[in-house]
Protein backbone atom coordinates (compact mmCIF):
# COMPACT_ATOMS: atom_id res chain seq x y z
CA UNK A 1 0.00 0.00 0.00
CA UNK A 2 3.48 2.31 0.17
CA UNK A 3 3.87 2.12 -3.59
CA UNK A 4 2.90 5.27 -3.99
CA UNK A 5 4.90 7.10 -1.74
CA UNK A 6 7.64 5.22 -3.73
CA UNK A 7 6.21 6.22 -6.93
CA UNK A 8 6.58 10.43 -5.73
CA UNK A 9 10.17 10.24 -6.02
CA UNK A 10 10.75 8.44 -8.83
CA UNK A 11 8.23 9.90 -11.71
CA UNK A 12 9.71 9.08 -15.17
CA UNK A 13 9.49 5.00 -14.32
CA UNK A 14 6.43 4.01 -15.77
CA UNK A 15 4.45 1.60 -13.28
CA UNK A 16 2.25 -1.20 -14.67
CA UNK A 17 0.41 -3.69 -12.10
CA UNK A 18 -0.71 -7.09 -13.26
CA UNK A 19 -3.13 -9.90 -11.75
CA UNK A 20 -4.83 -12.70 -13.13
CA UNK A 21 -8.22 -12.98 -11.23
CA UNK A 22 -9.10 -9.06 -10.34
CA UNK A 23 -12.38 -7.81 -10.22
CA UNK A 24 -13.51 -4.89 -11.63
CA UNK A 25 -13.64 -3.25 -8.44
CA UNK A 26 -10.71 -4.79 -7.00
CA UNK A 27 -8.50 -3.37 -10.23
CA UNK A 28 -10.17 0.34 -9.69
CA UNK A 29 -9.14 0.18 -6.08
CA UNK A 30 -4.78 -1.09 -7.33
CA UNK A 31 -5.55 1.97 -9.17
CA UNK A 32 -6.26 3.83 -6.88
CA UNK A 33 -3.98 2.99 -4.02
CA UNK A 34 -1.11 3.24 -6.90
CA UNK A 35 -1.91 6.68 -7.57
CA UNK A 36 -2.43 6.11 -11.50
CA UNK A 37 -3.30 9.56 -13.14
CA UNK A 38 -5.20 8.08 -15.74
CA UNK A 39 -7.02 4.77 -15.32
CA UNK A 40 -6.63 1.92 -17.68
CA UNK A 41 -7.16 -1.35 -17.81
CA UNK A 42 -6.52 -4.27 -20.08
CA UNK A 43 -8.57 -7.42 -19.19
CA UNK A 44 -8.98 -10.21 -21.45
CA UNK A 45 -11.45 -12.68 -21.28
CA UNK A 46 -11.61 -16.05 -18.80
CA UNK A 47 -12.33 -18.08 -21.72
CA UNK A 48 -9.44 -20.89 -22.46
CA UNK A 49 -10.91 -22.94 -25.61
CA UNK A 50 -7.81 -25.32 -24.85
CA UNK A 51 -9.27 -26.09 -21.39
CA UNK A 52 -12.01 -28.66 -20.84
CA UNK A 53 -13.43 -28.03 -17.52
CA UNK A 54 -15.11 -30.70 -15.35
CA UNK A 55 -17.55 -30.88 -12.43
CA UNK A 56 -17.79 -34.86 -11.33
CA UNK A 57 -19.48 -36.21 -8.30
CA UNK A 58 -17.51 -38.53 -7.34
CA UNK A 59 -18.21 -41.72 -4.47
CA UNK A 60 -15.08 -43.02 -5.25
CA UNK A 61 -12.57 -40.28 -5.34
CA UNK A 62 -9.30 -42.44 -4.81
CA UNK A 63 -10.34 -45.12 -7.43
CA UNK A 64 -11.37 -41.91 -10.04
CA UNK A 65 -8.15 -40.12 -9.30
CA UNK A 66 -5.73 -43.08 -10.09
CA UNK A 67 -7.27 -44.13 -12.87
CA UNK A 68 -7.00 -40.62 -14.67
CA UNK A 69 -3.53 -40.39 -13.16
CA UNK A 70 -2.37 -43.84 -13.99
CA UNK A 71 -2.05 -42.99 -17.75
CA UNK A 72 -0.80 -39.55 -17.14
CA UNK A 73 2.47 -38.85 -19.21
CA UNK A 74 2.73 -34.93 -18.57
CA UNK A 75 2.65 -32.78 -15.26
CA UNK A 76 -0.44 -32.73 -12.56
CA UNK A 77 -1.45 -31.12 -9.62
CA UNK A 78 -4.31 -32.10 -7.72
CA UNK A 79 -5.25 -29.39 -4.66
CA UNK A 80 -6.39 -30.39 -1.45
CA UNK A 81 -7.88 -28.57 1.51
CA UNK A 82 -5.59 -29.54 3.67
CA UNK A 83 -1.61 -30.19 4.62
CA UNK A 84 -2.10 -33.48 6.39
CA UNK A 85 -4.71 -34.15 3.33
CA UNK A 86 -1.91 -33.07 0.91
CA UNK A 87 0.65 -35.55 2.22
CA UNK A 88 -1.84 -38.45 3.17
CA UNK A 89 -2.89 -38.49 -0.72
CA UNK A 90 0.73 -38.28 -1.89
CA UNK A 91 2.06 -41.27 0.24
CA UNK A 92 -1.06 -43.00 -0.89
CA UNK A 93 -0.07 -42.37 -4.44
CA UNK A 94 3.01 -43.44 -4.20
CA UNK A 95 2.30 -46.65 -2.56
CA UNK A 96 0.29 -47.57 -6.09
CA UNK A 97 2.83 -46.88 -8.10
CA UNK A 98 2.46 -43.09 -9.40
CA UNK A 99 5.09 -40.61 -8.47
CA UNK A 100 4.14 -37.95 -6.64
CA UNK A 101 4.87 -35.71 -3.96
CA UNK A 102 3.05 -32.79 -1.34
CA UNK A 103 3.51 -29.46 -1.24
CA UNK A 104 1.87 -27.12 1.21
CA UNK A 105 2.77 -23.64 3.54
CA UNK A 106 3.86 -26.33 6.47
CA UNK A 107 7.53 -27.17 4.58
CA UNK A 108 10.43 -25.11 5.34
CA UNK A 109 11.36 -22.43 2.12
CA UNK A 110 14.02 -25.07 1.19
CA UNK A 111 11.77 -27.88 0.86
CA UNK A 112 9.05 -25.99 -0.90
CA UNK A 113 12.00 -24.80 -3.32
CA UNK A 114 13.00 -28.25 -3.48
CA UNK A 115 9.61 -29.81 -4.27
CA UNK A 116 8.34 -26.80 -6.58
CA UNK A 117 11.97 -27.50 -8.81
CA UNK A 118 11.66 -31.24 -8.51
CA UNK A 119 7.79 -30.92 -10.11
CA UNK A 120 8.79 -28.35 -12.40
CA UNK A 121 11.54 -29.99 -14.29
CA UNK A 122 9.32 -33.37 -14.76
CA UNK A 123 11.32 -35.44 -12.07
CA UNK A 124 7.95 -35.68 -10.31
CA UNK A 125 4.86 -35.06 -12.70
CA UNK A 126 2.45 -35.10 -9.78
CA UNK A 127 2.48 -32.59 -7.44
CA UNK A 128 -0.46 -32.93 -3.94
CA UNK A 129 -0.53 -29.44 -3.00
CA UNK A 130 -2.71 -26.91 -0.79
CA UNK A 131 -3.05 -23.69 -2.64
CA UNK A 132 0.30 -22.31 -1.33
CA UNK A 133 1.30 -23.91 -4.34
CA UNK A 134 1.33 -22.20 -7.62
CA UNK A 135 2.00 -18.72 -7.33
CA UNK A 136 4.61 -17.60 -9.80
CA UNK A 137 4.55 -21.16 -11.30
CA UNK A 138 4.96 -20.77 -15.02
CA UNK A 139 5.18 -24.31 -16.10
CA UNK A 140 3.73 -24.94 -20.12
CA UNK A 141 2.58 -28.03 -20.02
CA UNK A 142 0.42 -28.78 -16.83
CA UNK A 143 -1.97 -30.82 -18.50
CA UNK A 144 -4.40 -32.09 -15.44
CA UNK A 145 -5.72 -29.67 -12.60
CA UNK A 146 -7.42 -31.84 -10.01
CA UNK A 147 -9.34 -30.76 -7.43
CA UNK A 148 -9.87 -33.48 -4.70
CA UNK A 149 -11.93 -31.04 -2.74
CA UNK A 150 -13.80 -27.98 -2.79
CA UNK A 151 -11.74 -24.83 -3.25
CA UNK A 152 -12.50 -22.27 -0.81
CA UNK A 153 -13.82 -19.07 -3.57
CA UNK A 154 -14.61 -19.65 -7.23
CA UNK A 155 -11.80 -16.88 -7.70
CA UNK A 156 -9.40 -19.59 -5.77
CA UNK A 157 -11.10 -22.34 -8.10
CA UNK A 158 -10.01 -20.20 -11.53
CA UNK A 159 -6.85 -19.46 -10.42
CA UNK A 160 -5.76 -22.54 -9.72
CA UNK A 161 -7.09 -23.83 -13.05
CA UNK A 162 -5.35 -21.28 -14.61
CA UNK A 163 -1.92 -23.07 -14.49
CA UNK A 164 -2.85 -25.86 -17.22
CA UNK A 165 -2.20 -25.77 -20.46
CA UNK A 166 -0.19 -22.50 -20.41
CA UNK A 167 1.41 -23.74 -23.99
CA UNK A 168 -2.16 -23.74 -25.47
CA UNK A 169 -2.09 -27.66 -26.00
CA UNK A 170 -5.35 -29.26 -24.21
CA UNK A 171 -5.84 -29.75 -21.09
CA UNK A 172 -8.20 -30.34 -18.37
CA UNK A 173 -9.64 -29.93 -14.91
CA UNK A 174 -11.60 -31.78 -12.78
CA UNK A 175 -13.57 -30.88 -9.70
CA UNK A 176 -14.78 -33.88 -7.69
CA UNK A 177 -17.59 -33.42 -4.79
CA UNK A 178 -19.44 -34.89 -2.57
CA UNK A 179 -22.03 -34.30 -0.92
CA UNK A 180 -19.99 -34.84 2.47
CA UNK A 181 -18.07 -32.16 0.97
CA UNK A 182 -20.79 -29.53 0.65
Amino acid sequence: LRIAEIRENFRQIPVLALTATATPRVAEDIQQQLKFEVPHVLSKSFRRDNIAYVVRKANDKLGELLHILSSLKASAIVYVRKRAGAEELARFLKAKGIEADFYHAGLTSFQREQKQEAWKKGEVPVIVATNAFGMGIDKSNVRWIIHYNLPKSIESFYQEIGRAGRDGLPSETLLFYSFGDI
